[in-house]
């Protein structure tokens, strides 16, 4: 009956041998879990910064930040750039980053790759503006056809966003300006005063802190509006970090120290966004491509 109802006493040895090494698995496995994400948890978190400046300015710039982010986190964030934009790129295709702030189309870049979502983006939306000295004859974007267009650098979203308005302005072809990069917006309409380049192509944060400073620039042209830089998280945090970051991050406003903070990284306060605020920066991903090494 014994060999008819249940296994046999040889059978009921090799069920319960099997078992034993089956619960033994799985408290390996459990175990190997459990530490893993412990001492993912005691890794520093990477804040990777699309690098729109020199990379000590950039650090000396977020410091602030990253001292704040690490406080409310409760694990160390360091700040890394990357020494130019296809260098950035490739980083954060790769999953280098843990929290990554960046262009709109560099946005839209990681989140394709699968790695990354978008969590928040600046509470102002960003521009290009075309601006000419004072003194100049030009008025209108077809009247700096075939002469020289300071820029910041070319894979910038703004370099992106002001020559789409050549573009949408017929100035192209032979009509096309000689557009000159250069490493900063300021560098690029100081070429302009300098008489370097007949006209540049800024950002509207930027004009804001020339009109401020009595600087003589005349805009004679502006895009759309955009959601400024993206602020994403990779989807393989856990979620408690995910979660503060972004909390951290559009609080900042609503008290002194984070008021402090944002002087320092000179944004106006943040607030969470959606990846399709940035689809219509798709437009420009061909440009963008050309310019990647």
């Amino acid at each position: 009956m014994e060999a008819i109802l249940g296994p046999t006493r040889i059978g009921l040895r090799k069920w319960l041998t099997l078992l034993l090494a089956l619960l033994c698995v799985s408290h390996f496995s459990s175990t190997y879990a459990a530490e893993s994400a412990e001492h993912d948890s005691e890794r520093p978190i990477i804040f990777g910064i699309t690098p729109f400046m020199s990379p000590i300015a950039l650090m000396q710039r977020f410091t602030a930040l990253r001292n704040h982010l690490s406080h409310t986190l409760k694990r160390q964030v360091l700040i890394e750039t990357a020494s130019s934009f296809d260098e950035f790129i490739k980083r954060t295709a790769q999953r280098r980053y843990d929290l990554v702030f960046t262009s709109p189309t560099f946005s839209l870049l990681a989140v394709d790759s699968g790695y990354y979502r978008m969590a928040a983006t600046p509470i102002n939306a960003v521009s290009a503006q075309v601006v000419v000295s004072y003194p100049a004859p030009y008025r209108t974007i077809e009247d700096l056809a075939e002469l020289r267009v300071a820029t910041p650098p070319a894979q910038g979203f703004i370099s992106l966003a002001g020559k789409e308005l050549f573009t949408q302005n017929g100035v192209t072809g032979n009509k096309s300006p000689t557009y000159i990069p250069f490493r900063t917006h300021n560098a690029a309409y100081q070429a302009v005063l300098g008489g370097e380049a007949d006209a540049a192509i800024i950002s509207n944060y930027v004009l804001k802190k020339v009109h401020h400073s009595g600087i003589p620039l005349r805009v004679i042209e502006f895009s759309r509006q955009f959601p400024g830089m993206g602020v994403l998280v990779a989807n393989s945090n856990d979620d408690r970090t995910n979660r503060l970051f972004v909390e951290t991050m559009i609080s900042l406003q609503r008290s002194q120290n984070g008021q402090q903070i944002l002087q320092k990284i000179a944004f106006p306060g943040f607030r969470t966004a959606s990846i399709e605020e940035f689809e219509p920066a798709r437009a420009f991903m061909p440009n963008l491509k050309k310019g990647l090494h």
